[in-house]
C-alpha cells in the first residue's frame, strides 16, 4: 500500500514540476506580443477572431480573439519560430442566424457547432474573412507590436 502511495506522490510531484516549467514561457526574453484593437465604422468589435497569416508558408499562422472593448492580445513565446514581416490578417465575427426558419434547438451549442450546421453567419464585411481578399496587414517583428484595424462596412 505504501509503495502505491509513494508512486502516486512521485507522479504528482513530476506533474507539478513539469507544469511549473511550462509556465515560464520557454527560452530567454519575453517573446513577441501582438496587441491592438478592432473597430467597425468606429465601434469596437467584440467576440471577433483574428488570424495572422505569415509572409511565407514556413511557419504557422496564429490567432487572437477580441474582448468586449475590441482589444486583443497574442503572445508568442520567445522560443516560438515565426517569420518576421508583413502578415495578412483576417477578422470574422459569427452570430446565430436570426431568420426564424430553423427548427433545430440550438440551446447549449457553441459557435463552431452552429457554423458547421449553417446556423451562424459572419456579421463583418466579407472582404475581411479570407486571406486572399483581406486588405488588413500587420508588420510582425520581435518585441511588442501595436496594430489597429479600422474596418469599414462599405
Amino acid at each position: 500500500m505504501s509503495d502505491t502511495r509513494s508512486l502516486w506522490s512521485m507522479v504528482g510531484y513530476a506533474l507539478l514540476v513539469g507544469g511549473m516549467a511550462g509556465c515560464s514561457g520557454g527560452g530567454s526574453g519575453a517573446g513577441t506580443v501582438v496587441k491592438g484593437k478592432v473597430t467597425l465604422d468606429g465601434t469596437a468589435v467584440d467576440k471577433a477572431v483574428l488570424q495572422f497569416f505569415p509572409p511565407s508558408g514556413n511557419t504557422s499562422l496564429f490567432s487572437s480573439n477580441t474582448k468586449e472593448d475590441g482589444t486583443f492580445e497574442s503572445t508568442l513565446a520567445a522560443d516560438t519560430k515565426y517569420d518576421e514581416g508583413t502578415y495578412r490578417v483576417t477578422v470574422v465575427k459569427y452570430d446565430k442566424k436570426k431568420d426564424g426558419k430553423s427548427k433545430v434547438n440550438t440551446e447549449g451549442m457553441d459557435m463552431d457547432q452552429l457554423k458547421m450546421m449553417g446556423l451562424a453567419i459572419n456579421t463583418l464585411p466579407k472582404k475581411y474573412e479570407s486571406d486572399g481578399s483581406t486588405p488588413l496587414k500587420a508588420e510582425i517583428k520581435k518585441g511588442t507590436v501595436d496594430v489597429e484595424f479600422a474596418l469599414k462596412s462599405k
